[in-house]
């Protein structure tokens, strides 16, 4: 998903404004889908979360990573 395709991508993804300051964006190949399930993000902090996500137990076996990217102005 593009971040800048999200009304207030940071407060429907759930992300923690500390931690994450939203100036990459990682993408990939989901490789094995064993285990994965869907679900929608919890909020962190004053971020609502709601948005649809997926959560990837394994994400480094599961996941070929095909390219980062850095995005102006940060999500």
């Amino acid at each position: 998903m593009n971040p800048g395709s999200v009304p207030k991508y940071r407060d429907v993804a759930g992300l923690p404004d500390e931690a994450n300051m939203g100036r990459f964006v990682s993408e990939g190949i989901l490789r094995d889908a064993g285990g994965v399930r869907a679900t929608t993000a919890t909020g962190i902090g004053s971020n609502l979360g709601g948005l649809d996500e997926l959560v990837i137990p394994n994400p480094e076996a599961q996941i070929e990573l095909t390219g980062v990217y850095g995005v102006n102005p940060p999500f």
